[in-house]
């Protein structure tokens, strides 16, 4: 078996940061050989794989061509272990891995029912990597603990630092299809969570348990009724701290699992960025009220303008044009909640509704978090920075963004394999680069940042959304109390600017002197502290 893929299956040519797709069969006998192997999505029996020879993914496309009258054959992730990688390189192509030849799929043609995206930025080797990080920064959490004096309160907030390191990894790991990996996790969880400070960890179960129906208002279901001659109806779901309108045409559960996400998602944000320091000097600015609100309508431009100016009383304002042209867009209003997250459908896809959810509760929590909300030098480069963090926390991969990032176009080879040379490789990242890895090479390149700091949206190009997301992971795994206190520094010096943005830069350049006690130019100092952190943590191949 062994030489046979040798001759059939030399090398995989895939695209430059390698695609996990599902691979959907017509029938289950495959299924049942091979059950460890299988992965269930939205009820449905699948397999997660690389492909092989046989199968093409046409990037431009976005579609996946395989030979319907032959094999076509496939690498199967192994949902017990991402650190199993069932390929190895040998001069510079690909050949399976002998011990893993069990994860080596022949499928004929007339087998397949569908092969669809899973994981576009991402490969078996890529995903192998951001496991091992993630490990290696639960136990880093774990020591940080255990330095303080046991059931202290510093050790009861470093307790439930690295508790939501493993919930964020098991919900990663989930979110990647490695379910079985995922219960040895929760397993992990339960112990841990015997040790844990009672009342935090009442905090997040009342806020999990507050999701519940609610009831829709008749204004809205009026509206609908009128735009739609009646086909269109909507329901609401609530909790602690968000709300979610949506067509009742998405299953009920899917959007209360959004919703369970978002609640986990910002207690993670704060048992690792404020419990650890919360007090008089540091306090905690996340209301237990809803302060965010979704609303998720038909891709129907004529309702969406409908709904936003008849049901929620608001304007496009004057960049109505630029405005109409994305999915999704953020308005402060004055009633509560404040923040409306304001989006039409393009995507039948959980996933998307859960990226769409992360992202923007990023945004939100840097609002509150930092003093961004009355900012009058915009500081879009955090909000970001926010929502691509909480994204790649819990889902492992950011798809949904406010400005794109477009990876750079690599000159030749594979994901897994190719014939580039290393100084190319080194120059195009594209050799078993993840998006986070290629993203942190882009990071370096990125513009200073406190060039960044007073950019706009607008006006970002891909190294300014790589720079902004990699600067922030730095003060959020190394920057302590101190890099927060930083952050918020930023927010109170962007309010009292005054829209000017020499003001701005010399109060925060002068925070930052002061917060970590630097001399000369502080600025200067942390961006090369990061830049060592950074080749550290994402050492280039």
């Amino acid at each position: 078996m062994f030489r046979l893929w040798l001759l059939l299956f030399p090398f995989l040519a895939s695209p430059a940061l390698g695609q996990v797709f599902v691979l959907e069969l017509k029938d289950e006998k495959l299924f049942s050989k091979n059950a460890k192997l299988t992965v269930t999505l939205d009820g449905k029996k699948v397999f997660l794989v690389e492909i092989g020879a046989g199968v093409v993914w046409k990037s431009r496309e976005r579609q996946v061509v395989y030979t319907r009258n032959e094999d076509n054959w496939f690498f199967l992730l192994d949902p017990a272990d991402p650190s199993a990688i069932p390929y190895r390189k040998v001069k510079g192509r690909l050949e399976p891995e002998r011990k893993y030849r069990k994860r080596h799929l022949r499928v004929h043609g007339t087998r397949i029912e569908r092969i669809r995206v899973h994981i576009l930025e991402e490969n078996f080797a890529t995903l192998a990597r951001e496991y091992s990080r993630r490990e290696e920064e639960v136990e880093r959490l774990k020591d940080l603990r255990d330095d303080e004096p046991r059931r202290s309160r510093s050790w009861l907030a470093m307790h439930r630092g690295m508790m939501k390191g493993c919930s964020s990894t098991e919900q990663w790991l989930v979110s990647n299809g490695y379910h079985l990996e995922a219960r040895d996790w929760r397993t992990r969880i339960r112990k841990e969570g015997k040790k844990a400070d009672a009342a935090m960890e009442e905090r997040l179960q009342q806020a999990l348990e507050s999701v519940e129906p609610l009831p829709v208002p008749e204004k809205l279901t009026s509206l609908a009724a009128q735009l739609s001659e009646g086909e269109l109806e909507f329901k609401v779901q609530g909790s602690q701290h968000f709300r979610v309108v949506y067509p009742a045409s998405i299953p009920d559960e899917r959007i209360r699992q959004a919703i369970l996400l978002a609640e986990e998602a910002l207690d993670g944000f704060r048992a690792s960025l404020v419990d650890p320091w919360v007090g008089d000097a540091f306090p905690d600015r996340i209301p237990d009220v809803v302060f965010q609100e979704f609303f998720f309508g038909p891709d129907d431009l004529a309702m969406h303008e409908q709904f936003l100016t008849e049901h929620y009383g608001l304007s496009w304002g004057r960049r109505k044009e630029t405005m109409m042209k994305f999915a999704g867009h953020s308005f402060n209003r004055a009633g509560a909640p404040r923040r409306l997250e304001y989006w039409r459908l393009t995507h039948d896809d959980s996933a998307y509704l859960n990226g769409i959810v992360l992202h923007r509760l990023g945004h939100a929590l840097a609002e509150i978090h930092y003093g961004l909300a009355n900012a009058t030098v915009p500081q879009d480069w955090l909000k970001e920075a926010v929502g691509f963090f909480l994204s790649f926390e819990f889902l492992g991969r950011n798809i949904v963004t406010c400005s794109k990032f477009e990876p750079p176009e690599p000159k030749g080879g594979t994901s897994v394999g190719g014939t580039l040379k290393k100084r190319e490789e080194r120059k195009t990242g594209s050799e078993m680069r993840g998006l986070r890895e290629v993203m942190a090479e882009v990071a370096l390149v990125g513009p200073p940042i406190d060039r960044l700091a007073i950019t706009e949206l607008f006006d970002f190009e891909s190294p300014d959304i790589a720079k902004a997301w990699a600067f922030f992971e730095f003060f959020v795994r190394e920057g302590g109390l101190e890099g927060q206190l930083w952050l918020r520094a930023c927010g109170e010096a962007a309010t009292k600017a005054k829209g000017e943005t020499g003001p701005f830069l010399a109060s925060w350049r002068r925070a930052a002197a002061e917060t970590f006690d630097l001399k000369g130019d502080a600025i200067a100092d942390l961006e090369k502290r990061w830049q060592e952190w950074l080749s550290r943590t994402y050492p280039v191949p």
